[in-house]
């Protein structure tokens, strides 16, 4: 069975190939994440929350569950609004692509913006390789960007 990769394998590959082999090939060998990493997490969710107050209108998809967050993001998509954590799929015969949105906007008539929550205060080389990701994935999924 061909692997997933998700945006975050994505991200582990452009930084350290042999992390993202490990990830894939020997999980069992990744140690847990440290107090400052999941510090960091955690204020990466609390960005996340208050980026929801910038578009009060929007609707956040479920997340708990991977075909439901699909399957509610295609449904949700036609009422054109913004959506917090949509995710995307395509499939080709090597695997399965995947990416959760942070925040997909109405753009004209037919088309969505992304819009990627950091914490920072600048754009990092590697936020252009995750929202680069997240473009391939939502256009191979037949979505306009």
């Amino acid at each position: 069975m061909s692997p997933v990769i998700t945006k975050s394998r994505y991200i582990n590959g452009v930084q350290c190939p042999a992390f993202l082999w490990l990830e894939i090939n020997t999980p069992e060998k990744i140690p847990e994440p440290n107090a400052p990493t999941l510090h960091r997490m955690e204020e990466g969710t609390k960005v996340g929350e208050f980026a929801t107050k910038l578009y009060s209108e929007g609707i956040t998809v479920p997340t708990k569950d991977f075909n439901e967050n699909l399957a509610q993001t295609q449904i949700l998509l036609k009422k054109r609004k913004p959506l917090f954590e949509p995710g995307f799929k395509f499939s080709t015969p090597d695997g399965d692509t995947y990416a959760r949105i942070d925040l997909l906007v109405p753009a004209g008539k037919d088309r969505w913006d992304i819009l990627e929550v950091k914490s920072g205060t600048k754009v990092k080389p590697i936020n252009v390789h995750d929202v680069a990701f997240q473009k391939y994935v939502c256009e191979k999924s037949g979505l306009k960007i």
